[in-house]
């Protein structure tokens, strides 16, 4: 091996490079720079080669079960004998019945190529778009001898790995960890077989999932929250106490629900998942599935109003067993409130301004256009109110009335207290967001925005005039900005007083 270090660096280089044209690949399909920003070559990883002897048996019946999932960000495996089966059917579950899954041979890459799929990191930074296979090494035959297997796991850098360790300290999520959508497109024929006795073929080209979805409920607990529990469900309109319902809901526990606050103050990705989420639901098919939501929603005790309610359908299928509020008053009142808060919010020439220089800024708009359209059919004054009794009479027939709580905040801490199964604080229930409120919660974000661009306006002018600074003579000559160099010149003859 020490004699052919040299050779080795080098194929360890070239796998690096072609896993960093895949991650790039993934991350102008995704919108999602996170995947390279994990990945900088200047930080420690254990990104590395991997050389694995594993011989074949002389019965295949006698293979030990081996299924896994690579953890990771991305494998790159280089194998020449039929050795790899991937999961086809089933739910995907690690624990699943043998009987439920159907497992299909992979072939071996042609020459100079690799398989390549998706690891367990994946789920967390592409927020559950992609998913990591369940996969396992056979043989499809009888018979003894060598088998080589040399693999490249690109993984993130340990500090990310030690902060995934420190949150999930916490908590835990149901099932292991969160699956993520990959799709491998199989370059030859492959056999394709439930369990090891039963070879098919897969058509040349085919592109198979090699997890389907399915429904999972994060149970990730937070400082604030009780371990275990599936998430809450608050799945009103904007502008039905939502504030103070969700300080209440802090006060017994349920203190980090994921809302439009948080897509404000958070990350564009945050806007473009639920951009993303509506594009399709305009189209007529889910904006999310079950395990993009576990993906995403990980971390918060449950979900509240917008931008959640516009996929009242969504949430309730994927956690069937989550207790749902769905706040309500006065149509009226509400509309009248909306016209001068959220509705005016959408249309804001401020906030237009600054999406025209900021690109978060740009996808949030982008975002409150879109909620209209969703949940208003982009008219909501002439619509919000026919909207409104359609989502309310929409939640009522899909929850079981056990599970549902209509909710009004002026009816305080009782009904919430019985239907959360908590005591009663001491305190008095918590009144908050008024309309003035709304507006300065929207200014502070603008202002935040502008601090921002104000931030990299002065660190761009202070590059250029460094930059400037040190190309003075080059651009300018010398004797321009050197002082000694202009006396030089002023009095050719007298050099002491040039000094």
């Amino acid at each position: 091996m020490i004699k052919q270090a040299d050779l080795i660096e080098s194929f360890h280089g070239h796998c690096h490079e072609a896993a960093r044209v895949v991650l790039a690949r993934l991350v102008d399909a995704l919108d999602t720079p996170l995947l390279e920003n994990v990945h900088r070559d200047s930080e420690p990883s254990e990104t590395g080669l991997k050389l694995i002897s594993e011989p074949s048996v002389p019965l295949a019946a006698n293979v030990l079960e081996n299924k896994h999932r690579d953890s990771g960000t991305l494998t790159m495996l280089f194998y020449d004998s039929w050795s790899m089966q991937v999961c086809l059917t089933g739910d995907n579950n690690d624990n699943d019945e043998q009987g439920r899954r159907e497992w299909v041979f992979v072939p071996p890459p042609p020459e100079g190529c690799a398989l390549v799929h998706g690891a367990s990191s994946l789920a967390r930074l592409s927020l559950g778009r992609l998913r990591s296979p369940l996969h396992r090494v056979t043989q499809p035959a009888d018979g003894a001898g060598k088998r080589y297997f040399l693999s490249y796991f690109l993984r993130p850098e340990h500090r990310v790995r030690e902060t995934w360790a420190a949150k999930d300290s916490i908590g835990t999520t149901a099932g292991g960890f969160i699956p993520c959508r990959f799709i491998l497109a199989v370059p030859a024929l492959a056999m394709r077989g439930s369990g090891r006795d039963r070879p098919g073929l897969l058509a040349r080209g085919e592109q198979v999932n090699l997890c389907p979805a399915r429904s999972m409920a994060s149970t990730r607990a937070t400082p604030h929250s009780k371990v275990g529990r599936p998430p809450l469900l608050v799945l009103g309109l904007s502008r039905t106490g939502g504030t103070s319902l969700s300080r209440a809901l802090a006060t017994l526990g349920y203190g980090n629900l994921y809302d439009l606050d948080t897509v404000a103050n958070g990350s564009p990705e945050h806007a473009a998942f639920w951009v993303r989420a509506i594009e399709r639901k305009l189209s007529g098919q889910p904006g999310f599935d079950g395990t993009e939501a576990a993906a995403f929603f990980d971390g918060y005790d449950g979900v509240r109003n917008v931008p959640a309610a516009a996929f009242a359908a969504e949430f309730i299928e994927s956690y069937p067993t989550s207790k749902v509020i769905l706040p309500t008053r006065d149509v009226d009142s509400w509309h009248a409130s909306c016209l001068g808060t959220v509705y005016q919010r959408a249309v804001d020439p401020i906030l237009g301004a600054l999406a025209l220089i900021h690109s978060g800024s740009r996808t949030y708009a982008t975002l409150l256009r879109a909620l209209q359209r969703a949940l208003y059919r982009g008219d909501f004054p002439g619509y919000g109110k026919t909207a409104f009794a359609e989502h309310q009479d929409y939640v009522r027939g899909r929850v079981p009335a056990e599970r549902l709580l209509e909710y009004r905040v002026q009816q305080g801490w009782g009904p919430l207290c019985e239907f959360l199964g908590e005591p009663v604080p001491a305190g008095d229930f918590p009144q908050s967001n008024d309309r003035d409120a709304f507006w300065e919660g929207c200014r502070a974000r603008d202002r935040r925005v502008l601090r921002e661009l104000a931030v990299k306006a002065l660190l761009v002018s202070g590059t250029a005039v460094v930059v400037a600074w040190l190309l003075r003579g080059v651009v300018l000559g010398p004797a321009i900005y050197n002082p000694i160099a202009r006396l030089a010149q002023a009095f050719p003859g007298r050099p002491e007083m040039a000094c």
